[in-house]
């Protein structure tokens, strides 16, 4: 959990257990919780000045999604979920399925294709 930001890949390779994502589609800002995240703030921890650099790590994105808000016009829905939760379904509307199917007949996985491009 150290180090600012960065981008990753529209994947599904890209939702870890371990990851907070903030994503802007333009008309939805959604911040999701992978799996040990949600665990931790279900516990929390967050709460605990302990464990303050958590506490810090979830408000990040808050932060960086109501920049984006305040500066957009139509303003777009804001969405706070985690894994498995209902609103993950416009997080996984938009990533690429590479992890949830073998196709037989692709010769070049995504990740492969985007690191030549």
């Amino acid at each position: 959990f150290s180090g600012p930001p960065e981008p990753v890949l529209l994947d599904t390779s890209s939702i870890l257990p371990d990851r907070i994502l903030l994503m802007d589609d333009y008309f939805h800002v959604l911040i999701y919780h992978g799996q040990t995240i949600a665990a931790w703030k279900k516990m929390n921890y967050h709460e605990d000045p302990q464990y303050a650099t958590f506490k810090q790590l979830l408000e990040a994105p808050v932060g960086d999604a109501t920049a984006i808000l305040q500066e957009r016009w139509p303003m777009p829905r804001y969405i706070v979920t985690e894994y498995e939760g209902s609103q993950a379904r416009f997080l996984l509307s938009k990533v690429n399925p590479s992890l949830t199917h073998n196709n037989p007949y692709a010769s070049v996985s995504f990740r492969i294709y985007f690191r030549y491009v």
